[in-house]
């Protein structure tokens, strides 16, 4: 049996920590205080935490993972099919509670993934960058034996029942179901457009809130410097060759997604499959690229916007502090 990691870390060249989560396990929150310590030791100026297609894991672990970067408050509300509710707390022994964090995010990113990045959001404590929101996951739920539950007969296979027991909420009220996380900042990817989140599904819950936490704002997500950086951001993938083609084919893939019909036509149908053809070749030689590397955080155009907003948002941090501290 081979185990695989569940974290990834590297310094890169910016002098910027990086950090890349893939599940949230039993010891993930423990091996991510070892890495931290040992990324902190470095003095980095800041710290992107990745949690690109992590599905979750351990409600825990998440907890402690989330209690790393914030002092101290209520970080999760979890409310039963009773209508009581659970309050989590930060454990108040986060050893990353200052440093600019900057999270990562696609529509792989659920449940776990998602409490992290709405308690951080929600605190002010940094930025969310990626797709336009995680996958909106906020319910937890069983299989409910249908012959032992009703009929007390375990021997008979009647089936079973996904029942949902619990939902989660974010400090601010907010649940994660259906609408998940939203990125401060949108990056263009193909995965934005994918059906693959809690609201593509037919029957998923609605949205709902609770009342909102009491709880601090760190002040290190500014509307203002948000603004700007999304500014900048547009600006620069515009001019962006690479980012530009990236849109050419988002948009080709969308206006495959909503066909209705197939042209007859053979010139129309053969200019089309020679479209679909180049953009699939294309998909395949950056997906040869990736495998083919041992680095943990490519040198991409899409890592390299990350990296640019990273910077623009570490610099304006450091201007906003200096302008208070004057």
């Amino acid at each position: 049996e081979i185990i695989l990691p569940s974290i990834y870390t590297e310094m890169l060249d910016d002098n910027i920590a990086y950090i890349q989560l893939m599940t949230f396990g039993l010891t993930t929150d423990e091996d991510l205080r070892g890495e931290l310590e040992d990324l902190l030791a470095q003095e980095p100026v800041g710290l992107i935490l990745d949690l690109r297609g992590n599905g979750g894991g351990y409600l825990i672990t998440s907890i402690n993972i989330i209690s790393e970067f914030i002092e101290e408050g209520v970080v999760l509300i979890e409310r039963f099919g009773d209508g009581t509710e659970e309050i989590y707390e930060s454990t108040g022994e986060g050893i990353a509670t200052q440093i600019p964090l900057v999270v990562l995010i696609d529509p792989g990113s659920a449940s776990a993934s998602e409490i992290v990045a709405g308690a951080i959001q929600d605190y002010g404590r940094g930025i969310v960058v990626g797709d336009p929101a995680t996958h909106g996951k906020g319910t937890v739920q069983t299989l409910m034996d249908i012959g032992n539950q009703l009929f007390r007969n375990a021997r008979t296979n009647y089936g079973a029942l996904k029942v949902t027991l619990q939902q989660f909420y974010l400090p601010d009220g907010e649940s994660t179901q259906r609408k998940g996380v939203a990125a401060d900042i949108v990056v263009p990817s193909i995965t934005a457009k994918m059906d693959v989140g809690e609201g593509d599904l037919k029957y998923a819950l609605e949205h709902d809130t609770v009342k909102p936490a009491p709880h601090v704002q760190y002040g290190m997500s500014p509307p203002d410097l948000i603004g700007q950086l999304r500014k900048s951001s547009a600006e620069r993938v515009e001019k962006d060759d690479e980012f530009v083609d990236l849109l050419r084919r988002i948009n080709l893939y969308v206006d495959q997604k909503e066909q209705d019909y197939v042209s007859l036509d053979e010139d129309d149908f053969m200019r089309r499959r020679a479209e679909l053809d180049a953009q699939k070749e294309d998909e395949e030689k950056e997906l040869e690229t990736e495998i083919g590397s041992d680095v943990i955080f490519r040198d991409t155009f899409y890592n390299q916007e990350i990296i640019n907003i990273a910077h623009e948002y570490i610099e304006g941090l450091t201007k906003q502090n200096l302008a208070r501290a004057n």
